[in-house]
């Protein structure tokens, strides 16, 4: 009878433990992944604070079959959370939108950016107020760049609105066409 009841308690122990590991995995594969050109892991050190990126839902930004509409095609709402351990240095953020499909045609597709100082920590990315136009193929566009002063928990949230937006003029040939791209999330120095 005593196993029995030792069975949940240890089944429920190796699940948090498996969880823990795979954040620890995840965090580190995050890092690592932003590493590249002539970076080295020994040039960024991160001991000074972590910064966590939340989407809500699904990280992609997908738009297909849609009409010509002057409200948003789709939405995506994120936040960016810091744990700035430093004294006196800021922990700084670049936001990108890294479009890896877009057939429809050039200027077709648009985009704008709220953001949010939710914590009154640091300063967020400026607001897009302006629709930003972007070309047919694969792109990356800086959305803007923020940085949180020392403190734990603090976040900045936005919002990315992508339009298919209406002309006036017919857009056939836009008919059938596909979007799809997704936020990324950097150091400032990795910029493309």
């Amino acid at each position: 009878m005593e196993t029995e009841t030792k069975r949940p308690i240890l089944a429920i122990i190796i699940g948090i433990l498996a969880l823990l590991v795979f954040s620890i995995a995840v965090s580190y594969a995050f890092f690592t992944a932003n590493f590249g050109g002539g970076e080295t892991t020994t040039s960024i050190s991160v001991t000074g604070g972590t910064l966590f990126f939340a989407i809500d839902g699904v990280p992609a930004v997908t738009v297909n079959n849609v009409i010509p509409d002057n409200s948003p095609a789709a939405s995506k709402s994120f936040t960016v959370t810091a744990d700035n351990t430093t004294v006196d240095m800021p922990l700084q953020y670049e936001i990108a939108l890294v479009v890896t499909q877009n057939s429809f045609s050039s200027n077709a597709i648009t985009y704008t950016m709220s953001g949010a100082n939710t914590s009154a920590n640091g300063a967020q990315a400026l607001t897009i107020f302006e629709h930003q136009y972007l070309l047919t193929g694969t792109s990356e566009s800086i959305l803007g760049r923020g940085y949180f002063d020392p403190g734990l928990q603090v976040s900045h949230t936005y919002n990315l609105n992508v339009f298919f937006r209406d002309t006036g003029f017919p857009q056939n040939e836009n008919q059938g066409k596909v979007f799809k791209a997704h936020v990324i999330l950097r150091n400032p120095t990795q910029g493309s």
